[in-house]
């Protein structure tokens, strides 16, 4: 504990205060204390919220953190706290004493500092990523992301905090993203999936999102580390060798159909349909050049009714049918 009297300027402390300021007596003028043991750089703050403390009129509660300089050339972080005690009224009202406690917060601060030191190396490796990169608190809450984001969303720089899933993601996308996000954060564990995310320009990307659970000593989740990784490119290609595989199949089946079928015509009336679904058209003709009469014959057709067939058997070059038949 401490005592400041303002009507002497002496101050008065205890042994742990003693201890932490490393001076040689329990009393001392407070301008001694103030000049040979405050940082000078946390002075003036420091007695501006003394007199705050002392104001008769509107008397604060005493609250500071600040650096001791002791004998030995160290120096500490402290923590006070304390109140005013008054006597008289009106004009006549006046502070008689400052009492508090002081605490040593030295490795709080180091730890903070060294905190603050980790945060700033990772910010710089994930600005240096290729993926946008972001951290959420224990809640899921974001809490921070990389530029990268920024220059793919279009919003304004330091805007992300608070974005949930429903603010970017499409909306097909969103319930099962949700469903695991929260299934990741109850167990807790690694979460995974892939979302189509809006761009800048209105259009939809796909991204393998990724986050890990960051636990302390007892597995509590203090924060989590998410990427988000475009796997467009890998998307299309997908669905381009998925679509290569169907073509294959559709042209190696009607092939072996071909050789070994005695209706020919059949299959290949069939065959429209099976194109039709394959392209994702809605009609499909197939029509036949004539040498004799110079026309069009339609040798084939799906996805139209037959009354509608008939009206177009036959046709000049050039005639357009939903586009131009040639």
């Amino acid at each position: 504990w401490w005592h400041y009297d303002p009507r002497t300027r002496v101050s008065t402390w205890d042994d742990r205060y003693k201890e932490i300021f490393g001076v040689p007596e329990c009393r001392l003028p407070n301008d001694e204390i103030l000049a040979t043991r405050i940082h000078p750089e946390d002075l003036p703050g420091l007695w501006a919220k003394v007199e705050a403390a002392l104001d008769p009129a509107d008397p604060r509660p005493f609250e500071a953190e600040y650096r001791v300089n002791r004998p030995d050339g160290s120096m500490r972080w402290v923590e006070a706290h304390g109140i005013a005690d008054f006597e008289g009224e009106g004009k006549n009202r006046a502070a008689v004493s400052l009492v508090g406690t002081v605490a040593d917060i030295t490795e709080r601060k180091a730890a903070q500092d060294m905190l603050r030191r980790s945060e700033e190396r990772f910010r710089a490796l994930a600005e240096a990523l290729p993926q946008i990169v972001w951290t959420a608190d224990a809640g899921g809450g974001i809490e921070w992301f990389n530029r990268r984001w920024y220059d793919f969303t279009g919003a304004p720089q330091g805007t992300g905090e608070g974005w949930t899933w429903e603010t970017a993601s499409h909306p097909d996308d969103t319930a099962n993203t949700l469903q695991r996000w929260e299934a990741a954060r109850g167990k807790p564990e690694l979460f995974e999936n892939e979302i189509r995310l809006r761009r800048r320009d209105g259009t939809y990307r796909w991204f393998l999102v990724r986050a890990w659970p960051l636990q302390d000593a007892e597995g509590k989740v203090v924060r989590w580390f998410g990427t988000n990784t475009d796997i467009q490119a890998m998307k299309e290609a997908e669905e381009a060798m998925a679509w290569s595989a169907r073509r294959d199949a559709l042209l190696s089946d009607t092939a072996a159909r071909l050789l070994g079928s005695g209706d020919p015509q059949r299959l290949v009336e069939e065959l429209c349909r099976k194109v039709m679904e394959f392209i994702e058209c809605h009609v499909f003709f197939n029509f036949l050049a004539d040498e004799r009469s110079g026309r069009l014959h339609l040798n084939a057709c799906a996805g139209i009714p037959e009354k509608e067939a008939r009206g177009i058997e036959w046709l000049d070059y050039g005639v357009a049918i939903c586009g131009c038949v040639a």
